[in-house]
């Protein structure tokens, strides 16, 4: 048996009254991520930054429906930046 664990994390958030499971990105996502951003327009940012939520497991549908701020929000819970 050992004496530690370590398994990624899943966060719950609620969206609109329904909760999701939603993973968090591994280290390299984030990394891939990271050196992807640099070079895109902000459009292509936000764009690439919905798709990292969507494979995360939030449905897009629902991304569409967020306002700038509560997509922001979401974005820093998902990677962590954002504690409670």
């Amino acid at each position: 048996m050992s004496q530690y664990k370590i398994e990624n994390k899943k966060l719950s958030i609620e969206i609109f009254g329904v909760v999701y499971e939603v993973r968090k990105p591994n280290y390299k996502e984030l990394r891939e991520m990271q050196e992807k951003l640099s070079s895109l327009t902000d459009k292509e940012r936000t764009d690439s930054m919905v798709n990292q939520l969507t494979s995360c497991g939030i449905p897009l549908e629902i991304i569409d429906q967020l306002d700038p701020d509560s997509l922001v929000e979401l974005i820093s819970i998902v990677n962590g930046t954002k504690k409670n």
